[in-house]
């Protein structure tokens, strides 16, 4: 089953980096990331987003990684990517790591390599 999820969070944050990047007068740091993905691992939550959350918390626990940009559209695409038109929090662990997040700042999907890519919304089988 693997670690335990509190153990994951705690070492994300040892790994974590930030200068704080902002938005709409707040600050998006390591913190805030880390429990936005911890509470993606709620059993409530869809399980697509709960298998991406944690296994993006695992590749946290386990490597540095950084938040390169706060809350936006758009950006500059990136690795043969077009620009990422909803709305996202951009992290780096190796390569980078979308967090899509709704208005409300809850994560809906992650999107980066070797995170499973359903769309939660949509159901099995469509």
């Amino acid at each position: 089953m693997g670690r335990p999820i509190r153990e994951l969070c705690y070492l994300a944050k040892q790994n974590g980096s930030s200068a704080g990047q902002y938005h709409t007068g707040k600050t998006l740091n390591v913190r805030a990331v880390v429990e936005a993905l911890e509470k993606s691992c709620n059993p409530e939550r869809h399980p697509a987003i709960r298998r991406g959350a944690r296994a993006l918390l695992e590749k946290m626990a386990q490597h540095s990684w950084k938040v390169t940009a706060g809350p936006h559209k758009g950006g500059t695409g990136g690795s043969g990517y077009k620009p990422d038109q909803e709305n996202h929090v951009t992290i780096q662990i190796r390569r980078g790591y979308h967090l899509r997040m709704d208005k409300r700042g809850h994560l809906y999907q992650i999107v980066g390599p070797g995170i499973d890519t359903v769309k939660p919304w949509i159901a099995p089988g469509s």
